[in-house]
């Protein structure tokens, strides 16, 4: 991720900056009160452009542009501004950092299927579609069963609700 370096911060921005920043204790999180990110991470306005709240704060606090690092937290809250809170690290090491705390799952033992907590349909709905769609049309089957129609076509056709690819659909509706 290509970060844009930290301009020349007046001392009206610093402290319009500092105004949105809830100072608890050093050891309590100081959470930010601006505009955030969807993950909830803070965004700062200047000279036309958003800049990470946490990447000016550690700039403020210690002098130096924490560019091409990430800027990590300890704490693991995306709106905690506290500067002791805070940590240089690339990608990689973010990524284990959250592994270890168990806030992420790797590709290779993410929960799928039954496991997903996203997971819709049961395997006992699923295979009821497909007995029943080898009797009547698949958007019959999805209305009595109550499940969506583009659901119950993936299931179908592709066993889940995973988006199963074009070639797939067209080829399995053609034959």
């Amino acid at each position: 991720m290509k970060y844009l370096p930290i301009p020349v911060l007046t001392s009206t921005c610093i402290a319009r900056l500092w105004n949105r920043i809830q100072c608890q204790s050093d050891t309590e999180c100081w959470l930010w009160t601006g505009a955030k990110s969807k993950q909830g991470y803070g965004r700062f306005k200047l000279k036309g452009q958003l800049f990470s709240v946490t990447r000016l704060v550690y700039f403020l606090s210690y002098g130096k542009d924490p560019a091409p690092k990430h800027v990590c937290h300890t704490c693991d809250v995306p709106g905690c501004c506290n500067p002791k809170h805070l940590w240089l690290g690339t990608a990689g090491e973010n990524n284990n950092d959250s592994v270890q705390k168990g806030r992420y799952e790797r590709k290779s033992t993410a929960r799928r299927g039954i496991r997903h907590p996203q997971q819709k349909y049961n395997e006992q709905v699923k295979q009821q579609l497909q007995k029943l769609a080898m009797t009547m049309t698949v958007k019959r089957a999805a209305e009595i069963l109550g499940v969506n129609v583009w659901s119950a076509y993936q299931i179908v056709r592709c066993g889940h609700t995973y988006k199963c690819g074009l070639e797939q659909l067209v080829s399995s509706s053609g034959s």
